[in-house]
């Protein structure tokens, strides 16, 4: 027998693409075909404070885990308890007393050692396995990983984990730990490798560690298709099938292919995970995958402008994503003051009296052209169109203020149309440029604070703009590819915030009708019936 097995951990670590909301269906059909795949220990989900959700595999109670699992299955079952993120009261978790959770997989930062050993204690008078993940293992010093170490001799739980939180581990790193590892723990403690994929190497630094000659059992974490946060992880499916040829191991990859047909395929259609070049710029820098997410989710700064705003983060604040820091790195690196008094004056005079039409990049401008040039033809409105030029309109004005769909815009920036652009854009023009103060037309929500359409109704409602009507404004859709009228503005941001991004501009479109009179010349999600 192998010492090598599987941990999966699809239905834990997947959850963070999907909010954990797989469905019921799904999550049964999962874990049977995980059992029929022969795959060793299972990790079902989250153990929680929280409101149950049949639906969701984060639960509140051992209980509720029951009636789902496969009558016959040769697998054991763990779930995850995250100190600080997910947890529950220790005191809430139910002796085991032969119960369908075998174990706990307990993760904890550097600054709740302590705390984590005490609950893992706990747990395992209560009869648990209990696995210690320390999150950003790669990160301890090694006289911090030996004393690690000595405390997990004291504790003797069923496994120590080598967690890559950050994606970064190179196979000697990995290599060194391992066998620091295996030198240093006690006997019948097994080592753990949980790998994340943002530099592609979570198969083959797998492939490593088995090569690595060791008499102390194994376990590697995977997930069906990589799914996982961010870059996601390492494939259950190809690293099965190379147990499978290197160890002999006798895992059924095709009922992994089957669950992946039937049930994942769809969820990878709806929500994305996998290398990217933002991940890639995180596991370099030595910074949390979220910082990435959050910059490649803003959509207004190019791969050059995340690596430069990464690298500005303190190194005591790269290995836990901080919100606020990152917020006010990225307002920083993008405000370049200017004094805007004389030009907004200007701005007013040019928009004095004038029917205006503000035109952003949605796909209604090709779809509901007939209606804004039959618009056009009987107002002659002042257009300004957003971060982008279309010839098919008679644009007055181009306002820019996104740096990434600045570099993809292709104008003559000699033709007559104005040019209204905020100060973050630091680019030499060769004819006068209306230039604004950046920092003076943010929203107050981080999530659109420089969302360009909002900063375009902020100016207008400072010019003293009392009647505006807007085309093109369609809001964000599930799938960002139906989004906008040229296939070169479709980003690949996540879901949840484009559709967070939807209602909360929909929510600044109706805070600032209370000052002006807002038409919807064509169908947006943002409109009210």
């Amino acid at each position: 027998m192998s010492n090598f097995k599987i941990l999966d951990c699809t239905l834990r670590d997947g959850g963070y693409v999907n909010d954990w909301n797989f469905g019921k269906k799904t999550v049964v059909k999962v874990l049977c075909g995980l059992a029929n795949a022969g795959i060793d220990i299972v990790e079902i989900g989250f153990l929680s404070e929280c409101q149950y959700d049949k639906n969701k595999t984060v639960f509140n109670s051992i209980s509720q885990i029951d009636e789902l699992l496969p009558n016959q299955s040769s697998c054991k079952y763990v779930l995850m308890i995250a100190l600080g993120e997910k947890e529950i009261a220790c005191e809430n978790v139910p002796l085991r007393n032969g119960g369908p959770i075998w174990g706990i997989r307990l993760t904890f930062h550097k600054n709740e050692i302590k705390r984590a050993f005490e609950y893992a204690s706990d747990l395992m008078d209560k009869g648990y396995v209990v696995f210690m993940q320390p999150i950003g293992t790669v990160a301890y010093k090694e006289d911090e990983f030996l004393h690690l170490i000595e405390k997990i001799n004291c504790l003797k739980p069923y496994a120590f984990s080598i967690v890559d939180t950050l994606g970064n581990i190179t196979a000697n790193e990995l290599i060194r730990l391992f066998r620091m590892a295996d030198k240093n723990l006690v006997e019948g403690i097994r080592i753990g490798f949980h790998a994340h994929n943002n530099l592609q190497l979570a198969f083959s630094n797998a492939q490593e560690l088995i090569n690595e000659h060791s008499d102390r059992e194994v376990i590697i974490d995977s997930s069906i298709i990589g799914m996982g946060r961010g870059a996601g992880n390492l494939c259950t499916e190809l690293i099965a099938r190379y147990m499978n040829t290197k160890l002999k191991s006798n895992y059924n990859v095709t009922a992994l292919l089957e669950v992946i047909d039937k049930y994942l395929i769809s969820i990878q259609t709806e929500f994305t995970w996998g290398y990217s070049v933002p991940y890639y710029i995180s596991a370099v820098n030595n910074c949390h995958p979220n910082y990435a997410t959050y910059l490649m989710n803003l959509q207004t700064v190019n791969v050059s402008d995340i690596e430069k705003v990464i690298g500005m983060i303190p190194v005591e604040e790269r290995t836990v994503f901080n919100k606020k820091c990152i917020e006010n790195l990225y307002k920083e690196y993008q405000s370049h003051y200017v004094d805007d008094k004389e030009t907004v004056f200007k701005l007013k005079g040019m928009f004095k009296d004038k029917n205006m039409l503000i035109l952003a990049p949605g796909r209604t401008l090709v779809t509901e052209s007939e209606k804004i040039y039959k618009y056009i033809e009987e107002k002659k409105p002042y257009i300004i169109s957003i971060n982008f030029v279309n010839e098919e309109y008679p644009i007055n004005a181009v306002f820019i203020s996104n740096l990434k769909r600045f570099d993809l815009m292709e104008f003559d920036v000699e033709e007559e149309k104005e040019l209204i652009i905020t100060s973050n854009i630091d680019v030499a023009f060769s004819r006068q440029a209306h230039k604004i103060n950046y920092l003076d037309y943010l929203c107050s929500d981080s999530r659109i604070a420089d969302n360009s359409g909002m900063m375009l109704m902020s100016l207008l409602r400072k010019c003293g703009i009392k009647n505006v009507v807007l085309a093109g404004f369609d809001g964000f859709k599930a799938s960002y590819r139906d989004d906008y009228f040229e296939r070169g503005f479709n980003l690949n941001v996540e879901t949840d915030a484009l559709l967070t991004k939807t209602r909360l501009i929909g929510e600044q479109i109706e805070m600032f009708g209370k000052d002006m009179n807002i038409q919807f010349l064509t169908t947006s999600q943002y409109a009210k019936n």
